[in-house]
């Protein structure tokens, strides 16, 4: 900073004008005050003594906040240094633009007058020149707001986040500035002009120096990818700075795992189109020589096995290629053994040793498992609406036990699987003793109940209209309880269902079911009345077993919306109705992530349902169901339902009638449509006979009658379109008869 003194006429003590220092001079680039002038020089040489210091030129800021930083004081020597640092010190409050001390008067009395000229408020703040990216998105990452005072390198560092933001959209080549102009009042306005340039497209990525891993390889692990024709609906070609800095580390992780430990990945060579429409990346690879594993170890406590069974049960042996995944998998694989058998606290180190005269590398690792630790408290946080004793029940830990890792993740699983929660999360603190752990179970709740209400046209059923209400959370406690409505040209429903998945705070399900429907087919009508009863057991939180008893009433009718009364021999048995009495005994195994949007894991159900003159009913048949689904994530979401998933499904049943003649209409199987083979009418896929109407100069007609038979695969690659929104397509392959 320079001291600044310009002469002027005073009193005889001072030849030249007031003294001035100022802290927009303050600092010199060696940050060392430079003097001049008379006036500056009678400041430094002789005693000046201070009477009073005065503020000057400030409006917004009070007196109080400035001379809270001041050293200078009245009774105070004036000093050179004393008003550097008193500038300096103003000036890093960060409200002025300009601030400046004056000195008036006599050496024994004089008076020091400090005056600031304070920086303008943002008044409004603009992004201009933008077109591709809306000022919404822009203002997202902007943090300059109205009221503030005006701050230059906080404009920017907001410059830059708008010019990062147009490089994650392949803006690569955004220019953004920034001005702001006086808006009187002490106000300014603020301006973001951005030149957008052309969107850059990564065209071509190359590797120099590869030879373990091709090309091919290395892309298809990199996140960025060439873009090409279809880029605008694949996404490829976009260029991410954060992104590339990942594919990087990426590509060397690649060649760790095939045992190139000293592969060195040079900085990419970025060069641009002349267009400037496409950037072209190459990336040297120096590999460096290849390595096997040696001796492979464990040593620490050991629990109720050897040091040699435990190494057999490694991912990495003697001999193969080392891989930095598996040795992560080992260190995974050990620590979680002690875990689970209440080590939680159990460290796991590997410890390399690296030959390089036979290209080896030796691995021991080292357990340190600490002492045992049992669970001393399960807290439950998150949830308004459901009871802790709901959530409680899914869990497989509990106080008192040792902890288990494994147990916490199932717990989460089946905390998850409940399909209440938004997120779960399990986390585990300190316990008061150090043999104690604290289990924090925290959810987020999500709505369970719905009321719908719709109306309609379709090609199959004409008008349809549909009302229902269901909650599957009632009152908190996890029962659900449905009340659902449809009416159409061709159906007429109504059902009523409760379930109770803790039947008297056991492992019993419970549920009943009511309905009534009354149905028109292409060949004929039906209505059915009744419902069910049924309990179920948990042999384990996968495997349940079920009992269903039925009770309804069936009356059919040879008169459907394309033919009326059907007339032939063939036929006629088959519109056998009445009471049907059924019990059925089955099975399932599920291991999904989510019942609602299920992205991960089986359902398997398997089922003997028997109708019996024994149970009183008048229709008498017995059918065998069964069903598997299989769901895989390929791009995993953290989104519920998200990504990209495979889902396969099959199904097949059989139906016969006890030796008791064929199998009535009802109980037969009709394929087709939605739920079963898309493409299809409804129920247009089984069995034809030909048959007549009543007049037997009526012409014959094909009537589906059902099969005892169904068979039905569906194969589906789910994908989002608008994920926010749970808009998501299908591509699909169906194929099933009866």
């Amino acid at each position: 900073m320079h001291l600044v003194a310009a002469a002027a006429a005073t009193a005889a003590v001072l030849s030249a004008a007031p003294a001035v220092a100022r802290a927009a001079d303050a600092d010199d680039a060696a940050g060392a005050p430079s003097l001049g002038g008379v006036g500056a020089v009678r400041i430094c040489d002789e005693p000046i003594v201070v009477r009073e210091v005065r503020i000057a030129g400030n409006t917004r800021v009070e007196d109080a906040a400035i001379r809270a930083v001041l050293e200078t004081g009245p009774g105070k020597v004036l000093s050179c240094r004393v008003v550097r640092e008193d500038l300096r010190r103003v000036w890093r409050l960060g409200f002025f633009k300009d601030v400046s001390i004056e000195y008036e008067g006599e050496p024994a009395n004089g008076i020091v007058v400090l005056t600031v000229a304070e920086k303008p408020l943002i008044r409004n703040v603009e992004i201009a020149g933008n077109e591709e990216i809306d000022d919404d998105k822009l203002m997202e990452v902007v943090d300059v707001k109205r009221g503030e005072i005006l701050d230059i390198p906080k404009l920017k560092r907001n410059a830059e986040k708008i010019k990062d933001k147009y490089v994650e959209d392949g803006y690569f080549l955004a220019e953004v500035t920034f001005d702001y102009k006086d808006a009187g009042g002490g106000q300014s306005d603020v301006v973001f002009t951005v030149v957008e340039s052309a969107k850059v497209t990564v065209r071509k990525i190359t590797f120099v120096g590869n030879k373990a891993l091709t090309d091919k390889e290395l892309k298809e692990r990199m996140g960025t990818k060439e873009g090409d024709t279809l880029s605008w609906l694949s996404g490829s070609g976009k260029f991410n700075a954060e992104d590339f800095e990942r594919d990087l580390i990426i590509v060397t992780a690649a060649y760790y795992d095939v045992g190139y430990i000293n592969v060195k990945v040079d900085r990419p060579i970025v060069t641009l189109s002349r267009d400037k429409k496409d950037i072209h990346i190459t990336i040297h690879i120096d590999e460096g020589a290849r390595y096997r594993v040696g001796k492979v170890g464990v040593k620490g406590k050991l629990l109720d096995v050897t040091a040699e069974e435990l190494a057999k049960a490694l991912h990495l042996k003697e001999g193969d290629w080392f891989s930095r995944t598996n040795l992560g998998l080992d260190v995974q694989e050990l620590t979680r053994r002690y875990r689970d058998k209440g080590y939680a606290y159990c460290n796991v180190v590997p410890d390399s040793s690296i030959d390089v005269t036979d290209n080896t590398v030796g691995i021991v690792y080292e357990i340190d498992p600490g002492d045992p630790v049992r669970i001393w408290k399960i807290e439950v946080s998150g949830n308004t609406r459901t009871r802790d004793k709901v959530i409680r029940d899914r869990l497989l830990i509990a106080e008192g036990d040792l902890f288990s890792e494994t147990g916490v993740e199932l717990s989460k699983r089946e905390v998850t699987r409940l399909g209440f929660f938004e997120s779960v999360n399990i986390s585990t603190t300190s316990g008061p003793t150090p043999d104690l752990i604290l289990v924090n179970v925290e959810v987020k709740e999500k709505a369970t109940g719905t009321f719908q209400v719709g109306a309609g046209f379709s090609s199959v059923e004409n008008f349809i209209a549909t009302a229902q209400v269901s909650q599957d959370n009632l009152f908190g406690r996890g029962q659900t309880l449905r009340l659902s409505l449809a009416i159409s040209g061709r159906r007429q429903q109504f059902s009523l269902s409760f379930i109770e998945p803790r039947f008297l705070d056991t492992k019993l399900t419970f549920s009943f079911d009511a309905f009534i429907t009354e149905r028109m087919l292409p060949d004929f009508a039906t209505n059915t009345k009744g419902g069910a009863l049924s309990w179920g057991y948990e042999l384990t939180p996968d495997v349940h077993v079920f009992l269903r008893y039925s009770l309804f009433d069936v009356k059919l009718k040879a008169c459907g919306y394309r033919t009326c009364e059907v007339a032939a021999d063939s036929v006629r048995p088959l519109f056998r109705d009445g009471i049907t009495s059924s019990i059925t005994i089955g099975g399932s195994f599920d291991t999904v992530d989510n019942r609602l949007f299920p992205t991960d894991g089986w359902q398997n159900t398997l089922s003997v349902e028997v109708a019996d003159s024994y149970i009183g009913s008048e229709v008498v048949f017995s059918k065998l169901r069964g069903a598997v689904r299989f769901h895989y994530p390929i791009i995993k979401s953290l989104v519920p339902g998200g990504g990209v998933g495979l889902h396969l499904y099959g199904k097949f049943a059989f139906v016969w009638a006890n030796g008791t003649g064929d199998v009535p209409l009802s109980e037969r199987f009709y394929e087709g449509g939605i739920g079963s083979v898309r493409g299809f009418g409804p129920r247009t896929l089984g069995p034809l006979a030909r048959v007549g109407g009543a007049d037997p100069g009526d012409p014959l007609r094909l009537v589906n009658i059902g099969g005892t038979f169904s068979v039905v695969l569906n194969a589906e690659v789910e994908f989002p379109i608008i994920e926010s929104v749970g808009i998501r397509g299908v591509v699909f392959f169906d194929a099933g008869n009866a």
